[in-house]
C-alpha cells in the first residue's frame, strides 16, 4: 500500500465490499490501526520492511440499558397486607388517585394497555407517589379497541380479567386489574368485600375519631363502589379509566355534609340491627325479643337522631330518597321494616316518623311494597 497525506478513506466501506481493489491508505489510518506502530504489534521484518498487524474497529458490540427514576419505597405490595395496619386512609386514597392517573395516561395518551398491572408492578416514590412499572406484557392498540391474543401471554392470574382466557384483551383488562388492586389498597385481600364490611374495617381503625371522618368515609364508599363495578365479570359494563377519574374529581368537589351525615346514620342503625335478623320477620320470638330490649336503649338513640334530622325536613328527603334507595337500598327497606314490626318505638316519634315512611313508601319503594295507611304508625 502506498500511503497518502490526507484522511479521505472510508475504510470501513471499502472492508466491507467483497470486489474492493487495493487503496492507498494516509498515514493517520495506519498509525491509529497500528498504535502508532507499535512494537507490540509488529509481527515480522524483512530486508525490505516491517510488518504489523492493524487492528480498526468496524463496529462496537452494543449493550442497551435502560435507567429510570430510583423508587425508594418499593412496590406497593408490601404496604398493602392489611387495611387494620401500614398506610393511613390519606395515603391510600392519594395512592388510588395516582394509580388512576398513570392507568389514563397510558390508556389515553399512550394508547396502551399494560395487561399485567398488580401492587408489585406499582413502585413509590419518597413521598408515596405511584408510577406504573413492568410493561413487558403491554400492547399498543391501533384504531380497533380489541386485540386477539396470538400467543400466549401470562400475567398475573389474580389480576387477570375473565376475557383474557378467551384470547381478548381491551383497556377494560386493566380496569378489572385496577379493581383487584383498589381492593387490596381497602382491604388487603385480593376478594370483593362487601361495601358495609370495608366501611366497618376502617371505622374499627379510626377508633374514637370516627365521629370527625365523614369526609374519609365517603372516600372510602366511593372508592369500595369503583372496585365493585371494575370487577364487572361483562368488561361492556366496567367503566373507563375517564370515567373513574371523573369520579374521583367530582368526590372532591361534592358538598355532601349533610348526605354523608344523613347515610353515616343510616349505616349505624344497619350496623346495630343487621347483625340480627329480628327486623326480617313481623313474629318477634322470645329470644329476639330479648334481645331488641337489652339493645333498645342504644337502638333507640340512633333512631331518635335519624328523625331528628329527617322528620324535620321529610320533603328534602323524598326528593332524595329515590337516589338513596338505589345506593343503599337495604337500608331504607331495614327503616320501613322497623317501624312496620315495631309501632311501639314507631308511636313515639309521631309525625315525624309518618313523614318518613310515607317519604320512603312513595318514592324508594317498588309498587305494592310500601307502607299501607293501615301498616303506617299511629
Amino acid at each position: 500500500y502506498q500511503m497518502e497525506s490526507e484522511p479521505t478513506i472510508d475504510l470501513e466501506f471499502i472492508l466491507n465490499q467483497k470486489d474492493a481493489k487495493p487503496i492507498k491508505l494516509p498515514i493517520s489510518i495506519l498509525k491509529t490501526i497500528t498504535k502508532n506502530f507499535s512494537d507490540d504489534l509488529r509481527i515480522g521484518s524483512g530486508g525490505f520492511a516491517e510488518v504489523y498487524m492493524g487492528k480498526f474497529i468496524m463496529a462496537d458490540e452494543r449493550t442497551r440499558l435502560l435507567c429510570f427514576e430510583y423508587l425508594s419505597k418499593g412496590s406497593l405490595e408490601k404496604y398493602i397486607s392489611d387495611a387494620s395496619s401500614g398506610l393511613n386512609w390519606t395515603v391510600r386514597y392519594r395512592i388510588i388517585n395516582g394509580i388512576c392517573q398513570g392507568l389514563q395516561y397510558l390508556h389515553d395518551e399512550m394508547n396502551m394497555v399494560h395487561l399485567d398491572l398488580k401492587p408489585a408492578n406499582i413502585l413509590l416514590n419518597d413521598n408515596m407517589v405511584p408510577k406504573i412499572s413492568d410493561f413487558g406484557l403491554s400492547r399498543c392498540f391501533d384504531e380497533k379497541q380489541t386485540r386477539a391474543i396470538t400467543s400466549t401471554l401470562v400475567g398475573s392470574i389474580a389480576y387477570v380479567a375473565p376475557e383474557f382466557h378467551d384470547g381478548v384483551i381491551t383497556k377494560k383488562s386493566d380496569i378489572y386489574s385496577l379493581g383487584v388492586i383498589i381492593a387490596q389498597i381497602l382491604t388487603g385481600q385480593k376478594g370483593h368485600s362487601r361495601v358495609e364490611d370495608v366501611l366497618e374495617c376502617w371505622r374499627n381503625r379510626f377508633g374514637t375519631a370516627f365521629p370527625e371522618m365523614h369526609n374519609e368515609l365517603k372516600q372510602i364508599r366511593l372508592c369500595s363502589n369503583i372496585r365493585m363495578i371494575c370487577g364487572n365479570s361483562d368488561p361492556e359494563k366496567r367503566p373507563d379509566i375517564q370515567q373513574i377519574i371523573n369520579m374521583l374529581s367530582e368526590a372532591h368537589n361534592e358538598p355532601l355534609e349533610e348526605q354523608v351525615e344523613f347515610e353515616e346514620t343510616l349505616e349505624d342503625v344497619y350496623t346495630s340491627v343487621a347483625k340480627s335478623s329480628w327486623w326480617w320477620d313481623t313474629n318477634i320470638s322470645h329470644k329476639r325479643s330479648k334481645w331488641l330490649r337489652l339493645n333498645l336503649e342504644d337502638l333507640d338513640e340512633r333512631v331518635k337522631m335519624m328523625i331528628k334530622m329527617l322528620g324535620e325536613d321529610a320533603d328534602s328527603f323524598a326528593k332524595r330518597a329515590e337516589m338513596y334507595y338505589r345506593r343503599r337500598p337495604e337500608l331504607l327497606r331495614m327503616v320501613e321494616e322497623m317501624y312496620r314490626s315495631h309501632r311501639a318505638l314507631a308511636e313515639r316519634y309521631d309525625d315525624a316518623t309518618r313523614e318518613l315512611s310515607r317519604s320512603i313508601q312513595i318514592s324508594t319503594l317498588p309498587k305494592g311494597s310500601g307502607i299501607s295507611e293501615h301498616d303506617s304508625p299511629s
